[in-house]
């Protein structure tokens, strides 16, 4: 959106137009940005990894490339997913619906949240933060 690949793009995490933040939004927008990223060189265009006379007779049976020995051999280079599974849904594993990618982002957070460790930050660092943060509370109260 902004024309720069290295700037996130905008709302990270947010809903409602920006007026609160999600832990579980940001884990689905972060693994968005994933893929984009998997995407920022660019593709060779050879036999191998665009076999066009494979695909065009695929088309003339009415047969499903995306269904190929080829596809399935070579799908998951360029970016796999924990998020968007692109397993067949799978009753009480994976449902394969909108509720099963946020509960899966939403353990994904969580999960991080039990791995953090805060940073080693030196004495002076850590009290201009703890003063910053008291000037902050003073202007908002």
């Amino acid at each position: 959106m902004t024309g720069e690949p290295d700037i996130p793009y905008p709302g990270m995490g947010t809903l409602d137009n920006g007026g609160m933040g999600s832990p579980t939004q940001f884990m689905m927008d972060m693994e968005i940005r994933k893929s984009e990223f998997a995407l920022k060189d660019k593709i060779a265009i050879d036999e191998e990894t665009l076999p066009f006379d494979e695909i065009c007779d695929k088309v003339r049976k009415g047969e499903d490339f995306l269904e190929s020995p080829h596809t399935i051999s070579h799908f998951r280079e360029l970016w796999s997913s924990k998020i968007f599974l692109t397993e067949n849904p799978t009753p009480g594993v994976w449902e394969g619906d909108e509720k099963s990618i946020l509960d899966k982002c939403d353990e994904l957070w969580r999960e991080n949240i039990k791995g953090y460790k805060p940073p080693k930050w030196a004495d002076e660092k850590i009290k201009a933060l703890d003063d910053l943060l008291i000037r902050a509370k003073k202007e908002l109260i």
